[in-house]
């Protein structure tokens, strides 16, 4: 940090200019400590809030020290104390950049705050959202969500199925190139399921529905440990027509098991 820099030198080499760097770093700390907890959440005493706290308090603390200290008095006499013009200018240049800084983050924080309580948010409808898709499940079933990365994934239970949604972004959004585009991001998915045996793909539709183009694919996998088991891949990859977001949905369960809410929780997905 170049005004703490600034502040020490000056100090250390007992410039005339020393108090007057030193007051206006403290202030700085002070007043960023400050609006960084008017804007901070103390249901979640993180670290980052913490030191914020600490560093207010040991600021506050400096400030007092070098405002009434005989010793700091008999250092840097009153008299002797100077502020040029150089000082200031350089000073507004300094502070500009750490202004910019400092609101940008509190915007960040305020969209992700945002965020964060959109993606919990879960009201009477059943209805749940990460901020990009939102989505209702049927009555009687579980929600459960598991963030890695940038990626929140909600896991749908009731019984003995399990549905998974979650959503993203591809860098370009080209209607000639959807079909790869699908295979691409379901690749991982079929990857983990050849695994347990080869693979047969038995239905692919697409179709537009709104303003969402719906890829709807079964794959059917041998199981090689359970010779009389077939289980199937049933995943939705919906794209959001004139942006780069997709919603996918899947399940993998044996071929002769009981319906799933798929379909119900496929319908209701929209994009934010």
């Amino acid at each position: 940090m170049i005004l703490v820099g600034k502040t020490v030198d000056a100090v250390a080499r007992r410039r005339a200019n020393a108090i007057f760097w030193t007051k206006t770093t403290l202030i700085y700390l002070v007043a960023v400590s400050c609006l960084y907890l008017l804007v901070s959440n103390f249901d979640n005493l993180e670290f980052n809030l913490i030191r914020r706290l600490f560093t207010l308090c040991i600021s506050s603390a400096w400030i007092l020290y070098f405002r009434f200290s005989k010793q700091v008095n008999q250092i840097f006499p009153k008299e002797e104390r100077k502020v040029s013009k150089r000082d200031k200018i350089l000073l507004t240049l300094l502070m500009i950049p750490y202004v910019i800084g400092f609101f940008a983050g509190v915007i960040d924080g305020f969209a992700k705050a945002r965020n964060n309580q959109e993606k919990s948010a879960v009201i009477t409808s059943n209805e749940y959202t990460d901020g990009v898709i939102a989505f209702s499940i049927p009555e009687g079933c579980s929600c459960t969500e598991t963030r890695k990365g940038e990626t929140t994934t909600f896991c749908i239970t009731k019984d003995k199925w399990m549905v998974s949604v979650s959503s993203g972004a591809i860098s370009r959004f080209q209607e000639e190139y959807l079909n790869s585009i699908v295979e691409e991001i379901l690749e991982d998915t079929r990857k983990e399921q050849q695994r347990k045996g080869a693979e047969t793909t038995t239905f692919s539709v697409f179709e537009q529905r709104g303003n969402s183009y719906i890829f709807h694919k079964k794959f059917e996998y041998t199981d090689l440990k359970e010779v009389n088991e077939v289980l199937e891949l049933d995943a939705y990859v919906l794209f959001h027509v004139g942006t780069n977001k997709y919603a996918i949905v899947k399940e993998s369960h044996p071929i002769n098991s009981l319906p799933s809410g798929i379909e119900t929780i496929v319908n209701s997905i929209r994009f934010k």
